[in-house]
């Protein structure tokens, strides 16, 4: 991926007193325990409001909503691999820009230890 595609992937947008980002669940396992896990405890870390969306291209499913600071609520959201979400952090100034991004990255694995959860020849399905 060239620098102006990951720039362009990693679009912040500001709106309605929130910075948010669009990121797509690349992990085979969706977004399971030990991800979610690592979002909260990260969410948990700054007072503001931050939220877990999810979007789909289908209009037939409903959009939900979780709490960044809950491993159950986010859970609940029963993300597979290939959904999108949009991550909501209360705020638009740099503090809150960052936290966006650094969530991410967790996210969709651009921390090296996520990136691959399993050695090469493990399939846990």
């Amino acid at each position: 991926m060239t620098d102006e595609e990951l720039k362009k992937e990693r679009e912040v947008r500001k709106e309605s007193g929130y910075t948010t980002i669009d990121v797509v669940i690349y992990s085979k396992l969706g977004l399971n325990l030990r991800l979610s896990g690592r979002i909260a405890e990260k969410c948990k870390e700054y007072e503001n409001r931050i939220y877990i969306k999810t979007k789909f291209e289908d209009t037939n499913r409903p959009i939900r909503e979780a709490n960044g600071k809950s491993i159950l609520e986010i859970l609940s959201l029963g993300v597979a691999p290939g959904t999108k979400l949009q991550i909501k952090v209360e705020g638009e100034d740099e503090k809150a820009e960052k936290l966006t991004l650094l969530l991410y990255d967790i996210i969709s694995g651009n921390f090296s230890e996520d990136r691959k959860p399993y050695p090469e020849h493990f399939n846990p399905w």
